[in-house]
């Protein structure tokens, strides 16, 4: 049989078009040992498809079924429910462990310190403190600003050479 033909019967095939006439055409056609060399691929597959619809059920097939359906369920033993227990104490000590340790251990901040000593005394102290604080602030984000500015005018720069 043309190639031709069974390429544009494999067409309709897979898109789901074909008819049984032309679905057993195609069966016969890979049953052959005269197939294109460019078909040989699809050989496989209908030799798959051949040995599989020829596969049946056992005899006892459906009593065997029933009884998986209809036996009683499988009660959990009481070793695996205290292991199951076992699991849910294990996993809240642990994090009990952990949120122990994490509130132990923070890093930067030194548990010796007298934090009361830089407490200001009076609300004009606490002013001068503050204002000092925020020009520190002010200073450093001036600086990114600064910084920030020189970057994007290299990219414009680049950019402009780059559209040239």
């Amino acid at each position: 049989m043309d190639s031709n033909k069974i390429n544009a019967l494999l067409e309709k095939y897979f898109d789901g078009d074909s008819s049984l006439e032309e679905e057993r055409i195609l069966k016969q056609y890979f049953q052959q040992d005269n197939i294109a060399e460019d078909l040989l691929p699809y050989k496989g597959l209908f030799q798959y498809f051949e040995v599989e619809q020829e596969a049946t059920l056992s005899a006892d097939f459906e009593s065997r079924l029933m009884e998986k359906i209809q036996a009683p369920p499988v009660h959990k033993g009481i070793r695996t429910m205290q292991f199951s227990w076992m699991r849910v104490a294990a996993a809240i000590l642990f994090l009990v462990a952990l949120v122990f340790v994490v509130r132990q251990w923070q890093p930067g901040v030194d548990k010796n310190v007298n934090w009361s000593a830089y407490e200001a005394d009076n609300p004009e102290e606490a002013y001068e403190a503050t204002m000092a604080a925020l020009a520190l602030v002010s200073k450093k984000m001036n600086t990114g600003e600064k910084e920030t500015l020189k970057g994007l005018g290299k990219i414009k720069q680049v950019n402009k050479e780059v559209h040239n």
